[in-house]
């Protein structure tokens, strides 16, 4: 499991803005009174979320019918672009069309990503926020190949 609640956890559990690859159960929650999970990504899992998950919402997982999100993809599996799963990269990669800028404003809560960066104002789901360090870099091919119309 990458994280599991069970009988021993406090009153109320909140998972927010977690990155989970490559393990066979994503969020699982045993038992707890409160559970809310927001705007988590959960890829390669065969149980991305298991059950119980109804104040959760903006999350998303590769397998469908498995991310409690009412509000954005309900049912649909969804695959993010990380900038490189090989080299275990798990940050957003810039052209991400599923994660960026789709998640919710958990602001009240806190304001960094996983690198200590400020949040945007759109927020992604996920650890990373690409919003907060995106620089898309252009070569110096791109400038010479300008061609002037007449």
């Amino acid at each position: 499991y990458a994280i599991h609640t069970n009988n021993n956890v406090a009153s109320a559990s909140y998972i927010y803005n977690n990155t989970i690859s490559g393990s066979a159960n994503g969020i699982i929650k045993q038992s707890s009174p409160s559970f809310t999970a927001k705007n988590n990504i959960v890829q390669g899992a065969t149980d991305g979320y298991g059950t119980g998950f109804s104040s959760s919402d903006y999350n998303v997982s590769n397998v469908a019918s498995d991310a409690p999100s009412a509000s954005y993809r309900d049912g649909q599996a969804t695959s993010v672009t990380f900038a490189s799963s090989t080299t275990k990269d798990f940050h957003l990669r810039f052209d991400d069309t599923m994660a960026k800028n789709a998640g919710t404003d958990l602001s009240a809560t806190f304001t960094t990503d996983t690198d200590n960066d400020t949040r945007t104002t759109t927020w992604d789901i996920g650890a990373d926020d690409v919003g907060a360090t995106l620089v898309k870099v252009h070569s110096i091919a791109d400038v010479l190949s300008f061609a002037p119309t007449s």
